[in-house]
């Protein structure tokens, strides 16, 4: 579990170390890995979250129960 966090720790930093550097005008444009997929979750578009977090959830309650 700690080595989960560490690593959603690490995207995240990167992911916001590279849309600052890609907000400066002037900038080459960056990416990081999985760039596209964290800018959906970590994005301030509110439409995306709540289907995929009830996705989410849903997958996690079905593998607890052995689905």
């Amino acid at each position: 579990m700690l080595q989960c966090r560490a690593k959603i720790k690490e995207l995240r930093q990167a992911y916001q170390q590279v849309r600052k550097a890609n907000h400066c005008s002037g900038a080459a444009y960056k990416t990081c890995p999985f760039y596209k997929e964290l800018d959906t979750i970590l994005s301030d578009n509110p439409t995306w979250r709540l289907p995929r977090a009830s996705w989410i959830l849903q997958r996690e309650q079905n593998h607890r129960k052995g689905t």
